[in-house]
Formats: structure tokens, C-alpha cells, sequence
């Protein structure tokens, strides 16, 4: 269930010592000795286990050579440059790709990706300390979804969550496969502001509801006749977990262009103030639309 553009193995030659670095391709001699050795082993893998033909070394050294010139003027010590800017009160912002139930420590594995995609990757990855972060922001959509394998409690395989894949334009931004989609589950949402430390909440696509009777979000997780209130790390648990549903009422009004939060329906308000009561983070900025203007802004 992974996007296959070659991630996992890059890590796994990262954590087996012997991944190539960005800092030693300025110095090209060396950079391509490294390189040598590095392709006698892969080219073990490739034939031996994979029955594929082996790469040739002098026609990835010649493209190396040629790009050489171009890419070391991009090579910066970053983890200084980053300390320096904030020793300097410069506002740095940090932003993570995938989603904290993709990290590789505590997300649903093995359905994840190779990192921390969390506050805490942020330091690890950024080499900045844990204290330099003062503000956390959960980017979280008004309802769930997932590409690729894994367990999923709130799924909805059926005309409703075609309706909102449909409506939400979900489809995976590397793969291009559809997304699986499903209400929101505040579980998993109340389990990345523990795992991340949550200041706030911006809550998108609450647009994609519109329209919809009833909204169901899931406050817990019953397994085996017990009702769990927090995300187990065993997914043979979460596989079996049937959600416990809160429901609330939907809107039918067009809110793509509200910029004001009072203006937002009933509805809408309830929905979000539920979000903010259970996880406990205020929600304050709520994305109605696509465009960079569709967003109301929210004191914290």
C-alpha cells in the first residue's frame, strides 16, 4: 500500500550506515568512490535477489559529474542556519508531510511511512531543540480518510462515502488513487494532539459536508464488547474496533465564501465546537474552500 517511489529502502540504507550523504557529494572524488561501493552492494540485491539487471557505475558517475556544478551551490549546513534564524527572533515555520497515524514509531503499523511525520520528527529531522517550539498546528479534515492498507474504524464503503471522495476531490497526491474515506474519527485526532502537543487546530474542508442529513463522528472505539477511549497500538485490536458514533444534525447552506465564524450555520458551529470539547484544542482556523482566500481566521 505504499506510493513504491523508493522511500522505505532509502531509509532502510540510512539506518544500515550506508546511505550516501548530501555533504559528501562536494567533494566529487571521494563522493564517487563512495558511490562504487555502494553499487557493488546494490547490484548484489538487484540480480541476486531480484533477478534484475545491475546498474552500470560509469553511466551514473558521468550523470553525477554533470550536475555536480548545479547542485553543491545548494548544499548548506541547515542545522545552523535554522538555530541562527531563531537565535536572531526570525519566525521559522516548520511543516510536515504525510500525517501523525503514518509515523513510523506510532502510527498503524506496518502501514506507515519511514519517519516522524510529528512536533517531535520536527526536531529530530530540523536539529533544533524540542523547547524552540512554541506553537503546534493540527491540520485535521472535517472527516477522515486514507490511501493504501490498514485498518480504518470509521470507513464508509458505500454511497455516502463515494459522495464525499467525489465532493472532496480525494485522490492520493503522488499515486493518484483514490482515497478511502470514512466520518471523522476524534480518536485518532485526540491521539496526534497527545502524541504532538496541540496548541491549535485548523480544521479543513468542512465545505465537503455540505449538504449531507446527518453527521456521525466517532468518540470510541468498542472491541470485544469493551469500549476503548484511546487508539491501541495493536492493529489487530483496531481491525476488529467498531465506532461509537455521536450524531449531529447537517447543513444544507453554501459556506464556501463566509469569512466571519458567527456566520457559519448552527450546525456548522456545533460541529466544530464538538471537535474542540473532546480533543480539548481550540479550532482556530476553519478552511471552507480550495482557494487561499476560504479560510476563517479564529482568535487562539
Amino acid at each position: 500500500g505504499t506510493t513504491g517511489r523508493g522511500i522505505g529502502p532509502a531509509y532502510a540504507d540510512k539506518y544500515a550506515r550506508r546511505g550516501l550523504r548530501f555533504h559528501e557529494f562536494m567533494d566529487l572524488d571521494s563522493f564517487l568512490e563512495k558511490l562504487k561501493t555502494n553499487l557493488a552492494h546494490k547490484n548484489r540485491l538487484f540480480t541476486g535477489v531480484y533477478g534484475a539487471a545491475p546498474m552500470d557505475y560509469e553511466d551514473m558517475a558521468e550523470q553525477f559529474r554533470k550536475i555536480h556544478g548545479r547542485i553543491v551551490l545548494m548544499i548548506k549546513e541547515t542545522t545552523h542556519l535554522v538555530n541562527n534564524a531563531l537565535d536572531e527572533g526570525k519566525t521559522v515555520l516548520f511543516e510536515g508531510a504525510q500525517a501523525c497515524m503514518l509515523d513510523i514509531n506510532y502510527g498503524t503499523y506496518p502501514y506507515v511511512t519511514s519517519s516522524s511525520p510529528t512536533s517531535a520528527g520536527v526536531t529530530e529531522g530540523a536539529g533544533i531543540a524540542p523547547s524552540r517550539i512554541n506553537q503546534v498546528f493540527g491540520v485535521v479534515k472535517a472527516y477522515s480518510t486514507r490511501v493504501g492498507e490498514g485498518p480504518f474504524v470509521t470507513e464508509l464503503d458505500d454511497e455516502t462515502g463515494e459522495w464525499i471522495r467525489s465532493q472532496g476531490g480525494e485522490y492520493g497526491a503522488t499515486t493518484g488513487r483514490p482515497r478511502r474515506t470514512g466520518w471523522l474519527d476524534l480518536m485518532v485526532v485526540a491521539h496526534a494532539a497527545m502524541l504532538n502537543g496541540l496548541t491549535d487546530i485548523t480544521l479543513t474542508k468542512i465545505d465537503v459536508l455540505t449538504g449531507l442529513d446527518e453527521l456521525k463522528i466517532c468518540t470510541g472505539y468498542e472491541i470485544d464488547g469493551e469500549i476503548f477511549t484511546y487508539v491501541p497500538s495493536d492493529q489487530a485490536l483496531v481491525a476488529r474496533a467498531k465506532p461509537v458514533y455521536k450524531t449531529l444534525p447537517g447543513w444544507k447552506e453554501d459556506i464556501t465564501q463566509i469569512r466571519e465564524y458567527d456566520k457559519l450555520p448552527q450546525e456548522a458551529r456545533d460541529y466544530i465546537s464538538f471537535i474542540e470539547e473532546y480533543v480539548g484544542v481550540p479550532v482556530t482556523l476553519v478552511s471552507v474552500g480550495p482557494d487561499r482566500e476560504n479560510n476563517i481566521y479564529r482568535e487562539s
